[in-house]
């Protein structure tokens, strides 16, 4: 942990998750996944209005179905 930049310690956490999802096989994007920009809603949707959940998801911030739409435009 760098106390005196946070910042750099979120990066190189970032990059170790990727490193580690890489190295198991996982997909790093959509596009490796096989997923397309028409399928960001329905997801979202499903992730935020799944079997108990009332329309947002996380628990430190709550996120609504516009917000995940968002976060997964970012992983096109």
């Amino acid at each position: 942990m760098d106390f005196q930049n946070p910042e750099r310690t979120a990066l190189a956490g970032i990059e170790a998750l990727h490193n580690f999802l890489r190295s198991i096989g996982m997909p790093q994007n959509f596009q490796e996944l096989g997923a397309k920009e028409e399928d960001i809603e329905q997801m979202a949707h499903c992730a935020c209005f799944g079997d108990t959940r009332p329309g947002t998801i996380g628990g430190f911030v709550k996120l609504e179905q516009k917000d995940v739409e968002a976060i997964f435009r970012l992983m096109l």
